[in-house]
């Protein structure tokens, strides 16, 4: 901060928040802006997995109910549209997250680093987030904050269950057969 640092973005980045900041601070740098600006909170695809997410600590069934498998419109927002491009995202994340869902499993039955759970948790948590998938960052920010083993081990089998509902929710879509 002492060095002229007044504000942050957080992961994952879009052009509307990149935007935003350097419309802040930067004199005629609004012309930058995405004129097709997304409604975050309401954008949305694919079917909400309540069933997973439960209301357990911190987290409002009200917050549950607003989640998506799969926010398409939030990951083409991110891609500038190109679904092209997300095609090969969503294939690469579809072949990449069981190892990442395995690999978490096997740090949390060895017992033996809490951490490494927990930033394990992180790296999903930002890779998930890329392409909207809300239900699997909520969990995966769920691990990243586990006090224990059993409750990483919990959420970890609930991750799992929506990488299987998104796979499915994905396969589905008409514009990513």
């Amino acid at each position: 901060i002492d060095a002229g640092m007044d504000d942050y973005l957080t992961k994952p980045l879009s052009f509307e928040s990149i935007a935003g900041v350097l419309d802040k601070y930067l004199p005629g740098s609004s012309d930058i802006k995405n004129s097709d600006s997304i409604d975050n909170e309401h954008a949305g695809h694919g079917r909400n997995a309540k069933h997973i997410i439960d209301s357990g600590e911190g987290y409002a069934a009200s917050q549950a109910d607003k989640l998506k498998v799969w926010n398409k419109e939030i990951m083409l927002a991110r891609l500038e549209g190109d679904v092209e491009l997300a095609k090969m995202v969503i294939e690469c994340a579809i072949n990449e997250w069981p190892k990442d869902i395995l690999s978490l499993k096997e740090l949390i039955e060895t017992e033996g680093d809490i951490d490494a759970v927990r930033a394990r948790g992180h790296q999903i948590k930002g890779a998930v987030a890329n392409i909207g998938a809300e239900v699997m960052q909520d969990i995966a920010h769920r691990i990243e904050l586990a006090e224990d083993f059993n409750t990483a081990k919990d959420l970890s089998q609930k991750l799992f269950e929506a990488y299987s509902i998104l796979k499915e929710t994905v396969l589905c879509d008409t514009d990513f057969r």
